[in-house]
């Protein structure tokens, strides 16, 4: 899925693309829509100095990095994340920030599959259900073999830890069917013992 940006603002467009590692060029969206008013280049984001920045800073969010062009000069540049994107925007310009936020809801809800709640449940019971199966019998075959040679206490651990695992995907399953789930531990208990179908 490409994360390119596309940010409109004043009546202009622009794509801002991503790096590999999740980071926009500040510069972009200064050279795009402030450039132009911003004689003294001001606010560039080698300009941008708060403590607001210096937080983005500490946390990885804003760095400065160096780049060659085809020329083989090295340049400097200002990268932020999303959030670091965000509150460059927002130091530059109240609507900017919106802007830019319109483009990450549009690039979010273009990246979800166009399915409707009701498929999404079905789906999701479906993998539910094959899930608890799933544990059901390994949990089984584990532990309920004739076979079966002496439980270490390391094995009875795995064991309950599968019966609570189990409750919490039938729970969920229970939310889905829009059911109040009201089993005990106990019950579980009863239910894993079961031999699975």
């Amino acid at each position: 899925m490409s994360r390119q940006l596309t940010v409109t603002f004043n009546n202009k467009t622009i794509a801002l693309p991503c790096t590999s590692y999740g980071m926009y060029d500040l510069n972009d969206l200064w050279r795009a829509f402030i450039a132009p008013q911003d004689i003294k280049a001001n606010k560039q984001p080698n300009q941008w100095r708060n403590g607001q920045r210096d937080a983005l800073a500490e946390t990885d969010d804003v760095l400065v990095a160096k780049y060659r062009n085809n020329d083989e000069k090295v340049n400097w540049t200002t990268l932020g994340t999303k959030k670091g994107l965000m509150c460059y925007a927002a130091w530059l310009h109240s609507d900017l920030l919106m802007a830019v936020v319109q483009a990450f809801d549009k690039l979010n809800a273009e990246s979800v599959p166009c399915q409707s709640a009701g498929e999404l449940i079905d789906v999701a019971s479906a993998s539910l259900e094959e899930l608890n199966e799933l544990i059901t019998s390994k949990t089984h075959l584990a532990f309920k073999a004739e076979d079966t040679p002496d439980i270490t206490f390391e094995h009875k651990q795995i064991y309950e830890d599968s019966i609570h695992f189990s409750a919490v995907v039938r729970a969920a399953l229970a939310i889905l069917d829009g059911q109040v789930c009201s089993y005990s531990f106990d019950e579980f208990h009863g239910l894993l013992k079961q031999e699975p179908t």
